[in-house]
């Protein structure tokens, strides 16, 4: 059995907030609202990346782009670092001479993409790229629906 106990020591700005979450939320300490607060943020990331709409197409696109690329602990405001990572893949892709780009080799749009991924808010990038990782993570990851599944993605065949 794993252990199932997590200490951390927080700042004092944090803390304060934590205190001020849990008075709010009547839930009796700082220690117990960490943990509603880590409950509440995997409810947020799970229901975020059941919003995500891509087709299997961009998915495969976007799983090719962040490959090795690590779930940092970063948020981004505006657009996310989904969209980043994308931008800059399809650009360089563009701009290498006989190179093929990301849309040819996936047959997606790219800027069609790249509108979506803009659309993402910080939450739902985040899940997003978590659920990439995830993916990856797997022994075989499985180039389909049900693959994508697996690792909590849910896309359509188009």
């Amino acid at each position: 059995m794993s252990d199932t106990t997590v200490h951390v020591r927080l700042d004092g700005e944090t803390a304060a907030w934590l205190a001020g979450r849990a008075d709010r939320m009547s839930t009796g300490s700082h220690h117990q609202q960490a943990r509603t607060e880590l409950g509440l943020w995997r409810t947020v990331l799970g229901a975020e990346l059941r919003r995500i709409r891509l087709t299997l197409p961009q998915a495969r696109c976007v799983a090719d782009v962040l490959h090795g690329t690590l779930t940092n602990p970063a948020v981004a405001s505006g657009a996310g670092l989904a969209y980043a990572e994308c931008y800059d893949a399809f650009r360089i892709a563009r701009a290498t001479p006989g190179g093929e780009s990301y849309g040819a080799k996936h047959g997606v749009d790219e800027q069609e993409l790249l509108d979506y991924l803009a659309t993402l808010g910080p939450a739902a990038d985040h899940a997003l790229r978590d659920a990439i990782a995830r993916w990856w993570a797997q022994p075989d990851p499985g180039d389909s629906p049900e693959g994508f599944a697996a690792a909590g993605l849910q896309v359509n065949n188009a």
